[in-house]
C-alpha cells in the first residue's frame, strides 16, 4: 500500500546517469569509426556510412552531454508526489495538479516506457515547461506520446512504481 498523506520522492539516481554517459560514449566512439569509412564497403556507400556515423555522433552525444549534466548537477528529488500534485523536474517548474489529470498511460518504444500525463484541456498552457520538454513535446505527440513524458529513467524509482505512486495520488486527490 502506497502512503499518500505526505509527500513521496523519486530521487536521482548516479549509477543510472554514469551508465547512460558511458553507453553515450560506446555510441559516440562507434559514430566516429564509421566516418573514417571506405569504399571497401559492398552493402552500403561510404558516404552513407559516414553520414549514418556523424548523426551518431551528434544525436548520442547531445544525449550524452544531458545525462552527464544531470550526473553532475541533480541531486535529490527528481519527481514528487504530494497531496497538491506531482512535479518532475525535467518535465516542469511547476507542480502538476492531480484535477488536472485526465489519463494516465504508459507508452512503450525500443523497450523504453514512459507515463504519459494526459491533461485536460488547456490545463499544459499554464505550465512552466523545461526547455527540453517544450522541444520533445511535439516529436513526441508525433510519435504516439501525446501528453506529459515523465519516466523513472534516472531515477531510483522503477516504472511500475511510477505508475503505481502516481495512480494512488491520483485516485485519492483527483476528486
Amino acid at each position: 500500500m502506497i502512503d499518500t498523506s505526505g509527500t513521496t520522492t523519486a530521487d536521482s539516481s548516479p549509477a543510472k546517469h554514469l551508465l547512460l554517459v558511458i553507453l553515450a560514449l560506446a555510441f559516440v566512439a562507434i559514430g566516429l569509426w564509421m566516418t573514417q569509412a571506405t569504399d571497401d564497403s559492398r552493402r552500403y556507400s561510404a558516404d552513407m556510412v559516414r553520414l549514418i556515423g556523424w548523426l551518431s555522433i551528434a544525436v548520442f552525444g547531445l544525449f550524452g552531454a544531458i545525462a552527464l549534466w544531470r550526473l553532475l548537477m541533480q541531486r535529490g528529488p527528481v519527481i514528487t508526489f504530494s497531496p497538491e500534485g506531482f512535479r518532475d523536474i525535467r518535465v516542469t517548474h511547476d507542480i502538476v495538479p492531480w484535477t488536472a489529470i485526465a489519463d494516465l498511460d504508459t507508452w512503450r518504444m525500443s523497450g523504453q516506457q514512459v507515463m504519459i500525463v494526459g491533461l485536460k484541456p488547456d490545463e499544459e498552457q499554464k505550465l512552466r515547461l523545461t526547455a527540453i520538454a517544450r522541444m520533445s513535446r511535439g516529436a513526441n505527440a508525433r510519435l504516439g506520446a501525446d501528453g506529459l513524458a515523465v519516466t523513472a529513467q534516472g531515477t531510483k524509482m522503477s516504472h511500475e512504481d511510477l505508475m503505481k505512486t502516481t495512480i494512488a495520488y491520483a485516485e485519492r486527490y483527483a476528486a
